[in-house]
């Protein structure tokens, strides 16, 4: 049986799937939008399909002490996505600096 992944960039959708403790985060991908970035995140767990009709048919029924717990929570992993993208980035300008001053850089 193949795992259920479900990817959105609806902050209030990962919350709303991860105060279910049957859900994990398999992964944040950080994409570009515009001059800004949002944050993909990759989904599963039991019962998701259910999770997301109830989600997405407004019958989502929450522990709003719960859900503002995992909110700060997921802010927080996105924050840090953002950063480490930005700091690979940055790393990456430096070599190509570098790498261009020693007469080497690469094709551009």
């Amino acid at each position: 049986m193949n795992k259920l992944i479900i990817k959105t960039t609806d902050i209030y959708e990962i919350v709303w799937y991860l105060t279910f403790q049957t859900t994990v985060i398999e992964s944040i991908e950080v994409l570009p939008r515009g001059k800004q970035s949002i944050c993909q995140f990759a989904i599963s767990g039991d019962n998701l399909n259910e999770l997301q009709n109830d989600y997405l048919n407004n019958r989502a029924c929450l522990n709003l002490k719960e859900f503002r717990k995992i909110l700060c929570q997921v802010n927080g992993l996105i924050e840090k996505a953002r950063k480490e993208v930005k700091q690979q980035a940055s790393n990456q300008l430096i070599r190509q600096q570098v790498l261009d001053k020693a007469g080497r850089g690469g094709p551009k």
